[in-house]
């Protein structure tokens, strides 16, 4: 699976490799769907399924090696999607109470299994600690190297977590979004993150070579 992440990465419009690697993660959005138990009438599973998919495609466009875990991403990214699908489809009969109990519930579940490539295992105490340690490692990398309005950018855009990786959530958002959040124009955010993205790949590039 990383071997074909990486050759995808490196030629994002290889429509074969995207392809095979949604095939080989549609269990897990079919995971993420099942952890779903409250949603309209009007909504069937396989709509929850499709939205995941589709946030799986974005999650792979988007998706840039910056030393965070594509796995926690795309994890993230298909779970606003569904959200966002339940949230604009939601009607009386589906209490407001019930679909923040079904987000509360299905992040802590989703946290404590923090899905692997095998879909299976669990991270152990000592797993987390370390997944916790390299984070903080890595916003610290981030916050020396860059200005405070590119970290921003960078972690909307992305979906980086800034508090506690093994249990906050943060969703990825639209250029579009980011300018409304930050008071910039969409091209400015554009901008920014593209500049911000070339400097982060430079910075480590160079750390990978030492």
């Amino acid at each position: 699976m990383e071997k074909l992440l990486t050759l995808f990465l490196k030629d994002k419009k290889n429509l074969k490799l995207r392809n095979e690697i949604i095939k080989n993660y549609k269990e897990l959005v079919w995971k993420i769907v099942h952890s779903y138990k409250y949603y309209p009438k009007v909504l069937e599973k396989q709509d929850l399924f499709q939205e995941g998919i589709l946030g799986l495609m974005k999650a792979l466009e988007r998706y840039e090696n910056m030393g965070f875990s594509f796995i926690n991403y795309v994890i993230d990214i298909i779970k606003f999607e569904i959200r966002e699908l339940i949230r604009k489809s939601h009607t009386p009969s589906i209490p407001e109470r019930k679909i923040k109990e079904e987000r509360k519930l299905d992040n802590e579940e989703l946290m404590e299994e923090t899905i692997p490539l095998t879909f299976s295992k669990v991270l152990n105490p000592h797993q987390y600690w370390l997944r916790a340690v390299k984070h903080e490692f890595f916003m610290k990398k981030l916050k020396k190297n860059l200005s405070d309005t590119e970290f921003k950018i960078i972690c909307l855009a992305f979906g980086i977590i800034s508090g506690n990786i093994n249990h906050d959530y943060q969703p990825s958002y639209s250029n579009s979004d980011i300018s409304k959040m930050l008071i910039l124009t969409k091209t400015q955010v554009k901008r920014i993150k593209n500049k911000t993205l070339t400097k982060l790949k430079k910075i480590f590039k160079n750390k990978n070579k030492k």
